[in-house]
């Protein structure tokens, strides 16, 4: 991975998320290399996929397979998920404009963003994806490194779902 040019890298990627858009019978979304601090993002209204590039394939992996959730969340129809009606109608609502003309996860809860169940369901799906790979990778020290960075990322989600959920329910 390290050796290969980003165009290399956005193209594998961008095959990958065929793939994956053809497994929800979905077009697929452009997938571009984002140049910010943000590791990666899906814009619905473009159906664009960014993904920062980094030194681990498999964080790369990560952010491709969690911002193509979203695109399911977004274009997919509800019998090629596994949303509940009941999960695809709270992401409409957390999608929804709010009277002042912000996004609602994104913008006006920007504290609650993490614990959205759009962005619960595009990290458990990365991380159910890449996962599915361990026993391929269970000795690549990159493979190791996501796996603890993971790890890490959803011991703090815990904590703040605890923390959180009066104001999420609210």
């Amino acid at each position: 991975w390290n050796v290969k040019e980003p165009e290399d890298k956005i193209a594998i990627l961008q095959e990958i998320e065929n793939r994956e858009a053809e497994l929800h019978n979905r077009p697929a979304a452009k997938v571009v290399q984002c140049h910010s601090d943000k590791l990666g993002g899906y814009t619905g209204s473009t159906h664009v996929i960014e993904v920062t590039l980094t030194d681990n394939p498999f964080e790369d992996l990560d952010s491709l397979f969690h911002e193509s959730e979203h695109a399911n969340q977004v274009r997919a129809s509800i019998d090629t998920v596994d949303f509940t009606s009941d999960d695809k109608k709270l992401m409409q609502i957390e999608n929804m404009t709010s009277s002042d003309g912000k996004t609602g996860h994104y913008w006006k809860y920007d504290s609650l963003y993490a614990v959205m169940t759009s962005e619960l369901d595009a990290n458990n799906e990365a991380v159910e994806k890449l996962v599915s790979l361990c026993s391929d990778f269970i000795d690549d020290d990159n493979f190791q490194q996501y796996l603890i960075v993971r790890q890490d990322y959803y011991d703090g989600l815990s904590d703040a779902i605890d923390i959180k959920k009066k104001k999420k329910k609210a």
